[in-house]
């Protein structure tokens, strides 16, 4: 505050002083004669009723300006005077003469102690000295107070507000004021804070530049030991300073002075070494981030955690689009994961999850991939270990990101037949389905009508959603996805020949159709039709050799009492494909039981309780085991 105090101070001095000198004059009035000496008059500003006590305001908001005579010793006006000496006097300013238009003279017990004369203020340049002359004398000049000048309230709420501001240390904000004070206009230069006001502007480009200097210092350091998020954010928020002060100080650094240039050369200088730092470090940091993909395995819990909710987030959709390219992903989809995003909750790696997510995003824009070469990998050289087909499915976007499409399918057909969850299957197809959408050059106007279906759907209005299904197929008679929707609606309304015929249509048209096929053998197997089951799953496993047909196989011959085969198709199919899946290794141990293997029964049954080890169904299972025993 002591800076503030000085300033204040300085600034009152100087409008006092301002204020005692330059307001009178005189002016000789009449030369001397046989009855007495030469005769002065004091002139000087006052208002209308001859004071000089003036409020600023009342000069102002007037068009007048007034001045008073008042005799210089023992003497007063007469009424003579008024007509002609009185009138004769005119201001002298600038070459140019200004006569009064108005004297008033003012009395008191009948004599005249003093004349108000009336100048019109718009002829008079008030910043500028003023001289009285008459045709004996010219005065010495007038100055008129600045607190009377037109724009004194504003400048000096300028100056006052820009000093309060830097003593504050607030230098953006007070240059924002002070810079009224860069400019060579006249009025504006002879304010006696005038002088005042540019040192401070030189002291606040300086020490806005120096302050952004010793900050950057600390901060490189602490970085150079340690990168620190908070301190990445810190060295931004200078970098976002230092381009606003750029454009604020521009009218300064426009004065092209020697010191204003080499305050311009350090700011910009600056501001090149903090962006250079800033880049240098964030691309370390996302190094370090990501290090996490290319070093870590499947049995660090974050590695694997990490792996998993990014694969649901990259492939989530709930809708077929027009898509063949890699777009970056809405990171709010992870509210859908709701297990998911609790364990990073709890464990407290939400906010390092979420920066790793837009760290992807960035490499998806800039770079067209979703992990880099080294991460890629190392996803490879695990694939035994995952326990979803996590390599192909990163493998199939960054190649759509490269535009390899050929490839994006091959990677996208390898996942379909490791996959056996189930969630991430029905988002891998629709998927898959968008592209095919692309590549077939499906309309919008049937996308939007299969969309609104699958909304109405999902809130159980079957008959709006036939509706949007029934114009898909009229709209685009040989795309398969209408006619599968079409025809699970109608199952769910239990018109299950009706459902029959349209999924039959939609796999004459797309064989490979997954969903279909899959639909019908869940429920056949709910009704226990477990014959129908069996042929419709060889049928579908001449189109699509995939880990869930293989497995709904198994399960099918379980039920047919064929323990055997089952067994031989989840260790000769489903194994090679997937070994992580509880519900395989319940299926291999019930075969077991069932052949009275209890050993191998148990062995796999185990094998199923190191997957899920609060699982019920192993529970149950190895009390079974238990009671045979």
């Amino acid at each position: 505050m002591k800076k503030i105090i000085i300033f204040i101070v300085i600034f009152f001095i100087f409008s006092v002083f301002s204020n005692l000198f330059g307001q009178s004059t005189k002016l000789l009035f009449r030369k001397k004669s046989m009855f007495g000496g030469n005769k002065y008059i004091n002139i000087y500003l006052s208002n209308s009723f001859g004071s000089e006590s003036i409020e600023p305001d009342s000069i102002t908001s007037s068009n007048n300006i007034y001045f008073s005579y008042k005799p210089d010793g023992d003497w007063n006006f007469k009424e003579k005077d008024l007509n002609k000496d009185i009138n004769s006097i005119c201001i002298n300013q600038d070459k140019s003469s200004i006569s009064s238009i108005k004297t008033l003279p003012l009395k008191k017990y009948g004599k005249i102690l003093l004349v108000v004369a009336t100048f019109p203020k718009d002829k008079i340049l008030i910043t500028q000295p003023i001289e009285f002359y008459n045709d004996l004398d010219i005065s010495q000049p007038i100055h008129i107070p600045e607190k009377y000048w037109p724009n004194y309230k504003t400048y000096s709420q300028y100056y006052t507000e820009g000093a309060k501001l830097y003593d504050e240390k607030n230098y953006l904000k007070s240059f924002e004021f002070l810079k009224h004070f860069i400019t060579d206009d006249k009025e504006i230069t002879r304010y006696s804070f005038f002088r005042l006001a540019q040192q401070l502007i030189t002291k606040t480009v300086k020490n806005l530049v120096a302050e952004k200097q010793n900050e950057y210092k600390i901060l490189s350091l602490e970085l150079s030991i340690s990168i620190d998020e908070n301190n990445i954010s810190k060295l931004e928020s200078i970098y976002t300073t230092l381009i606003e002060a750029k454009q604020t100080f521009e009218p300064y650094f426009k004065i092209s002075d020697a010191e204003s240039n080499e305050l311009q050369q350090q700011i910009n200088q600056l501001t090149t070494d903090v962006n250079q730092t800033i880049n240098k470090i964030k691309e370390t940091f996302e190094t370090e981030k990501l290090a996490l993909f290319e070093n870590g395995n499947y049995n660090d819990f974050r590695f694997s955690l990490y792996i998993d909710l990014l694969v649901r987030i990259l492939c989530y959709t709930n809708e077929i689009e027009e898509t063949n390219k890699l777009d970056s992903f809405d990171p709010s989809v992870i509210d859908n994961f709701k297990s998911l995003k609790k364990e990073l909750i709890e464990l407290e790696w939400l906010d390092d999850f979420n920066l790793i997510l837009s760290i992807i995003n960035k490499h998806i824009t800039s770079n067209g991939y979703v992990l880099n070469a080294s991460a890629i990998e190392n996803l490879e050289k695990q694939q035994n270990s995952e326990k979803q087909p996590y390599y192909n499915i990163f493998m199939a976007f960054n190649s759509m990101g490269k535009n390899e499409l050929d490839l994006f399918v091959q990677f996208i057909n390898q996942a379909f037949k490791k996959c056996t969850d189930n969630e991430l299957f029905s988002f891998l197809e629709l998927r898959y389905l968008s592209y095919l959408a692309a590549k077939n050059q499906i309309s919008k106007t049937v996308l939007s009508c299969l969309n609104e279906g699958l909304n109405y759907e999902n809130k159980g209005d079957f008959a709006s959603a036939e509706q949007q299904y029934e114009k898909a197929t009229k709209l685009a008679s040989n795309y398969a996805p209408p006619l599968f929707y079409l025809g699970r609606i109608h199952h769910k309304k239990n018109e299950k020949y009706i459902a029959e015929t349209y999924f039959e249509k939609a796999l004459n048209i797309y064989p490979q159709y997954i969903a279909p096929r899959k639909y019908k053998l869940e429920f056949l197997m709910d009704e226990k039709e477990y014959s129908s089951a069996l042929e419709q799953v060889d049928y579908a496993l001449t189109y699509s050799p995939i880990w869930y047909f293989y497995f709904m196989k198994a399960s099918i011959l379980l039920n047919l009492k064929n323990y055997e085969k089952a067994k031989e198709i989840i260790m000769d199919e489903c194994f090679p494909l997937n070994t992580y899946n509880f519900d395989q290794y319940i299926i291999l141990g019930d075969a077991f039981l069932a052949l009275d293997d209890r050993e191998n029964a148990r062995k796999y049954y185990i094998e199923a309780g190191k997957l899920e080890p609060e699982n019920k169904t192993y529970s149950k299972r190895m009390a079974k085991l238990k009671e045979k025993q």
